[in-house]
């Protein structure tokens, strides 16, 4: 089956949502190399194997079933095996950020089932079904990578929050831990992490913080130490008045109060 480039007929609309082309490429070597592209590009590999390479990005291998969406302004390069066939519907409007979501700039794969409907739609395209078949293509194909790619984002973040959690778990004690460490260690902003903890936990970092070291203060406590400023320094606090400041707010005793009550 050789190359088939559909160009749609313009749309009488708010411009929403617009799709431009709907092509299956098999001469993809006769292109330019590398592309940048002005509007959204969705891949679905047909035939064949290669990789698509995104400098700000990475590099990623692409087979039977990958997709990829190319978000505008982005440098990229595809190469592949000599059978590499592949098809793409372009698109454009106030929407397609939003469609585009956090999808953009890398590679799903699995989506062979996807390759008869992407088929038979392009061989039915014509002037009166273009815009309606193509849109429909690429809402149902993205529809499908959202709900995939939420339930790994999910995943993702469950793992992240665990090791996040055993993190502090084990090193709460030092006291110059903050959110701006735990974040440059695991690769997120402190942003990210301080909302993905407030979200998952329902209690933001400094709370937890210092639930933990609290906790401990309690259990050196009830071992017989006396000492504030040793308390302190112990559970991961360079200032002991701040310490009992914060260790009075959590058991509603200072620490000296705390001590005698136990005795």
């Amino acid at each position: 089956m050789n190359s088939i480039c559909r160009f749609l007929p313009v749309k009488n609309d708010n411009g929403s949502l617009k799709t431009v082309h709907f092509v299956y490429e098999t001469e993809w070597k006769r292109l330019r190399q590398p592309q940048i592209q002005p509007i959204y590009y969705l891949f679905l590999v047909k035939r064949g194997s290669g990789q698509v390479r995104l400098p700000e990005f990475g590099t990623f291998q692409i087979s039977v079933g990958s997709l990829f969406l190319i978000a505008p302004a982005v440098r990229y390069e595809i190469t592949g095996s000599d059978d590499l066939s592949y098809f793409y519907i372009s698109f454009m409007g106030t929407r397609a950020p939003e469609l585009a979501g956090e999808l953009s700039n890398t590679v799903y794969n699995g989506y062979d089932s996807l390759i008869p409907l992407w088929l038979q739609s392009i061989q039915r395209l014509n002037a009166v079904n273009g815009n309606l078949l193509t849109e429909g293509v690429l809402l149902f194909t993205l529809s499908y990578l959202t709900d995939n790619t939420a339930e790994e984002n999910a995943d993702k973040s469950d793992t992240l929050l665990k090791n996040i959690v055993d993190y502090l778990d084990h090193h709460y004690k030092d006291p110059t831990l903050n959110l701006k460490k735990v974040a440059d260690i695991f690769g997120y902003t402190d942003k990210y992490l301080s909302h993905l903890f407030k979200s998952s936990m329902n209690v933001n970092w400094t709370v937890y913080l210092n639930r933990l070291r609290i906790q401990h203060a309690i259990e050196l406590l009830e071992q017989g130490h006396s000492n504030t400023a040793e308390l302190a320094f112990a559970c991961g606090y360079s200032d002991p008045m701040y310490f009992s400041k914060v260790f009075k707010k959590m058991t509603g005793k200072t620490p000296k109060r705390y001590r005698e009550n136990k005795q």
